[in-house]
This record gives structure tokens, C-alpha cells and sequence, in this order.
């Protein structure tokens, strides 16, 4: 073979396998640079949802707390049911379902949140039971958010969960036979 031919042969192999390689490290790059942008906007969304569901957790204690102390405001209860609608929504960003459905069952149970102690029980009891419900559920963001376990169901969030669902069984139970009674 003519050394000439040769070492275009080889000069031309050479081009090829360097461009193979630096096709291949500039797509190795790319999505190196992709995943890491995606990571950054997992991250920045993360962020975004704790920070909205920690707000919304103590703009609505605030808003429990004026009512509590007589410094009600004018539609308080539009003002509250805004902050658990963004609580609700908030909790849609999050990874966990134990999270996510812990804070829909929370703005659910303040939805109603007259009935999460026994009827005898007094506005100052009812709230308490408010304020620790809220609190107990701001301490479980932060585990979340640090990557931790989610704390268990303390007992008194359990006794009020159990009180709340009976007054909506009972609820259903009277929108049914009105139902039926309208039929």
C-alpha cells in the first residue's frame, strides 16, 4: 500500500474516533447539565412548596388566634379558607403521600375545626385543640424538608381526627336521608 494512502487512512480514522469522542462528551455534558437543572428546579419547587405550606400553617393559627382574643376580622372565615386552600395546594409539590395527605387531612380538619373536641368542651378548649393541631403539623414540614422521618400522629391529634370524622359521618348520614326523603 502507498504510504500516502496510509497515512490518510490513518490521519482520516483519526478524525473519525475524535469526533466520536467529542460527539460523545459533548452529550455526556448536555445531560449531565440537564439533570442538573433539573435537580436545581426539583429543588427551587421544594423550596417553594414548604415555604408556602409553613406560611399558610401560621397565617391560619394567626387568624385562629385573633378570633380566639376577640380581634376578628372582616370575613374571617373567607380569609381562612383561602389560607388552607393554598395549604391544600402546596401539599400538591410534595414527594410524600404521608406528607401531602397529613396536610389535606390538617385543612380539612380546620375546615371544621369546631368539632375537633367533644360539644361540652368551651371556645378556649376548641382553640387549644386548634393550636396544637397547626403546631403539631409545623413540626412535621421541617422533618420533611430536612429529608427526616414524618413524626407519628401524636394521641391528641388522633382524639381530634376521630371526633371530626364522626361529625362528618354523622353529616353524611343527614345529607343522605334528606336526599332520600326528597326522592
Amino acid at each position: 500500500m502507498d504510504p500516502g494512502i496510509s497515512a490518510a487512512l490513518i490521519g482520516f480514522g483519526g478524525a473519525v474516533v475524535g469526533g466520536c469522542f467529542a460527539f460523545g462528551g459533548t452529550w455526556l455534558q448536555q445531560r449531565q447539565q440537564a439533570r442538573t437543572v433539573k435537580q436545581q428546579r426539583a429543588a427551587t419547587l421544594h423550596d417553594a412548596a414548604f415555604e408556602s405550606a409553613a406560611s399558610a400553617l401560621f397565617a391560619a393559627k394567626d387568624l385562629f388566634r385573633r378570633r380566639r382574643f376577640g380581634a376578628v376580622v372582616p370575613d374571617w372565615e373567607h380569609l381562612l379558607n383561602a389560607e388552607l386552600d393554598r395549604l391544600r395546594l402546596s401539599s400538591f409539590s410534595f414527594a410524600t403521600d404521608e406528607l401531602r395527605s397529613r396536610l389535606e387531612e390538617v385543612a380539612d380538619m380546620l375546615t371544621d375545626w369546631e368539632f375537633l373536641v367533644p360539644e361540652q368542651f368551651n371556645d378556649p378548649q376548641r382553640f387549644i385543640a386548634v393550636r396544637d393541631l397547626i403546631d403539631e403539623t409545623s413540626r412535621a414540614l421541617p422533618s420533611y424538608w430536612q429529608g427526616g422521618q414524618i413524626p407519628e400522629r401524636s394521641v391528641d391529634y388522633r382524639a381530634a381526627y376521630a371526633l371530626w370524622e364522626d361529625h362528618q359521618s354523622a353529616r353524611e348520614h343527614h345529607e343522605q336521608n334528606d336526599r332520600e326523603e326528597l326522592v
